[in-house]
């Protein structure tokens, strides 16, 4: 349909054997995918793998080489190639029908199935949205799939060339989902995705029931370990680091998302038909989804590592509340808050160049900063 006048654009019946979507609520899948580098659906069947245009629905290409989800695609423009995750829908499901966790990469134009590898874990989904907890980067000629860790390939054959292993999602380094009963709660973004660069790659672990956490770099080339820094305890969230020149700016401390299911009430009109077939009156119990952002009560701070040793050259831990994002200013200067002053350091030095007492503006406590070109809001 066009969404604007909602006229039919093309209709098809000729994809009837979809993959299942109601197994269970950890099996869901993308049976139809929105590639928008190419304006086209792919479309997932049991037996293969369709690519559509989106406005003509004229079939591109079809596969019968890749079954499964697309659970995650990054496209290389320069190439015409996608390398999508293939991830098994359910494991009972996996076993009788060949499913398998499997990288591959397409010629866009055709189809052709260019090469597959096998990757290490398993493609869990967030508790609420059920987004792929995975993210796929291109460097140079490198492939980076970020999930329990970062598995490097080689984006021209398919070849694995190093593997990294660690915990990069809160809740399942606490275990899965938090909480029992009426409440199901998992917090997100709250470890910094990895910073590339040409030679590096730079994440963030998690240490033991300390709550540690600390920075440790990578060579791009091989996987080696070239340093790790302090560990920061009692750290619940790391979810900012920057590289700049010769340091890397580290924020401890800052908001996570936070996604529930709660078992309460609802007055939707299927609840409503529910509830009066039971005799409950207009609402019965059931999940009912949440989704916001939260500060959690930690050490906070900033740090400014030394990109050749890791070592730390200057820290501020004026945020005993809480901590704002960091915003970057031309690679040389840092601004965050605590919620009641605003800072601004040099980003070499660690010089404080000023602070913004948020009274002298008649204003409540910040809860959140914008880069807004030349102004912070």
């Amino acid at each position: 349909l066009n969404v604007a006048t909602g006229k039919e654009l093309w209709n098809s019946e000729n994809y009837q054997n979809l993959l299942p979507k109601d197994v269970t609520e950890d099996s869901e899948v993308e049976t139809v995918k929105y590639i928008s580098e190419l304006d086209a659906f792919m479309i997932a069947q049991k037996d293969g793998l369709n690519m559509l245009n989106a406005k003509t629905g004229e079939k591109i290409w079809e596969t019968k080489l890749f079954k499964g989800s697309v659970g995650k695609y990054i496209y290389d423009k320069a190439s015409n190639q996608i390398v999508m995750v293939n991830f098994k829908p359910t494991a009972l499901a996996a076993l009788f029908s060949g499913f398998k966790n499997q990288l591959v990469k397409i010629n866009a134009a055709n189809g052709e199935i260019l090469w597959d590898a096998t990757f290490r874990g398993t493609v869990e989904k967030e508790l609420v949205t059920r987004k792929p907890i995975v993210d796929l980067n291109i460097v140079g000629d490198k492939l980076f799939m970020w999930m329990d860790g970062i598995q490097c390939f080689n984006i021209g054959n398919g070849q694995k060339i190093w593997d990294v292993t660690y915990e990069n999602d809160i809740s399942k380094s606490s275990s899965g989902i938090l909480g029992a009963g009426k409440k199901r709660t998992s917090y997100y973004h709250g470890i910094a995705d990895p910073i590339y660069t040409d030679n590096a790659v730079y994440i963030v672990i998690m240490g033991n029931a300390d709550r540690s956490k600390y920075v440790e770099k990578h060579d791009l080339q091989s996987g080696k370990l070239l340093w790790a820094s302090e560990k920061i305890t009692g750290a619940f969230v790391m979810p900012n680091i920057y590289k700049t020149g010769n340091r890397v700016m580290v924020q401890v401390g800052g908001k996570v998302e936070v996604q529930e299911l709660r078992w309460e009430e609802a007055s939707s009109g299927a609840s409503m038909a529910m509830g009066a077939l039971m005799g409950g009156g207009g609402s019965a119990k059931q999940w009912v989804p949440y989704i916001f952002y939260d500060y959690k009560a930690q050490k906070n701070g900033i740090l400014s590592l030394d990109d050749a040793t890791g070592k730390t050259v200057w820290r501020s831990e004026k945020f005993d509340k809480r901590i704002t994002d960091m915003i970057i200013d031309n690679d040389k200067t840092v601004f965050v808050g605590d919620g009641d002053e605003f800072y601004s350091y040099n980003i070499e030095s660690g010089n404080q160049l000023f602070d913004v007492k948020h009274n002298d503006a008649k204003v409540g406590r910040a809860t959140d900063v914008i880069d807004f070109g030349d102004d912070v809001v």
